[in-house]
């Protein structure tokens, strides 16, 4: 994004990469404009590229620009990409929105040198002195070490850490959903919608972990019972494949902060590995990783919780026609534990 330009600008290196990856570009030839950029030398387009979709990743999700115009800058080999002011105004993103908005906030700010690479974060309510003694503080003494390097592992939390979604193999994923969908009979005016369904919510399917805060629940807080001691499974052998499955999947967790490793936990439990049916006709397709917590279960006090009546829930399907199944990804990690409860139930 580029306040700064009158217009979208793509490298040819961009145009060059998209064909040996086999995706067509809507290129047309125009008249010769000059262009100037800001410390470069002036140059001529004479091709203008139509993007069908462009996406952003952002914070809340995925924003799709679609059919995007763009000069193409012929000497440029590089992978640049830069949308000009424009589109960022119809988009409504204003650089003078978003200072107005740091004005709000404070009408000065005493930056006393600080680099862009420095973190030191505003707090409210702090007065000018309080601020001036914080910006010494941090140049006499540098920035803090990070708290994992000096927490004591007995009080450490998982935090989950956020990364952005891997569109490209999503969508790929889903173009061969889709595929299956049209191969089994689906009309062609049901296609047109199921495809604009699938793109309008693509931030809501998931391959992998990624950019994504618990569940918006209250965290599972485990009560124990009077005079419970602590209890460790023993060590136990799994056979080579779900060896290798563990690794893979624990070393995931732990990129992305759902565990971490506390070698002076007093509690242990033995890691369970359970088939999945689709290993039944997809030799690639994962077990699902689950903790045998018998032991810690009889140490806690239960919280019981109504279940549904199977007759009940059947009762409410009579005259459905439609029925399908949804996929809760890896939804054991999507609800949040107390910290407090996380040394209950490690593996």
């Amino acid at each position: 994004m580029d306040s700064g330009a009158d217009t979208s600008l793509v490298a040819r290196g961009v145009i060059d990469k998209l064909e040996q990856s086999g995706k067509a570009v809507n290129i047309v030839d125009v008249a010769p404009r000059e262009l100037t950029p800001i410390g470069g030398r002036r140059f001529f387009v004479t091709r203008v590229a139509t993007f069908r979709e462009v996406v952003l990743t952002t914070s809340a999700g995925p924003l799709m620009l679609r059919n995007l115009a763009c000069n193409i800058e012929e000497a440029n080999t590089t992978l640049d990409f830069n949308v000009g002011r424009p589109i960022m105004t119809i988009l409504v993103y204003s650089t003078d929105r978003l200072l107005a908005s740091a004005r709000k906030i404070s009408p000065e700010w005493e930056l006393g040198g600080v680099s862009d690479t420095d973190i030191i974060e505003p707090k409210a309510g702090s007065t000018p002195l309080q601020r001036v003694c914080r910006l010494q503080r941090t140049t006499l003494t540098g920035v803090d070490q990070e708290a994992d390097s000096v927490e004591r592992h007995e009080i450490r939390s998982a935090t989950p850490k956020m990364d952005p979604v891997a569109l490209s193999e999503l969508v790929s994923t889903l173009e061969k959903r889709f595929e299956v969908a049209t191969s089994m009979g689906l009309r062609l005016e049901p296609q047109a919608k199921l495809r604009g369904m699938l793109r309008v919510r693509l931030n809501c399917f998931r391959l992998e972990f990624g950019d994504d805060p618990p569940v918006k629940v209250a965290p599972l807080k485990v009560r124990l019972k009077p005079d419970a001691t602590p209890t460790k499974a023993q060590p136990r052998r799994l056979p080579p494949n779900d060896r290798d499955f563990l690794e893979r999947h624990v070393a995931k967790l732990l990129e992305k902060k759902l565990v971490y490793r506390n070698t002076r936990s007093r509690w242990a439990s033995a890691p369970r590995i359970v088939r999945k049916k689709e290993q039944d006709y997809d030799p690639t397709a994962d077990p699902r990783m689950t903790v045998d917590t018998r032991a810690v279960n009889d140490r806690t006090e239960a919280m019981p919780w109504t279940m549904p009546i199977l007759e009940v829930v059947v009762g409410e399907l009579e005259g459905a026609k439609v029925f399908f199944v949804l996929d809760w990804f890896r939804g054991y990690w999507q609800l949040p534990l107390h910290p407090d409860s996380q040394e209950y139930l490690p593996s």
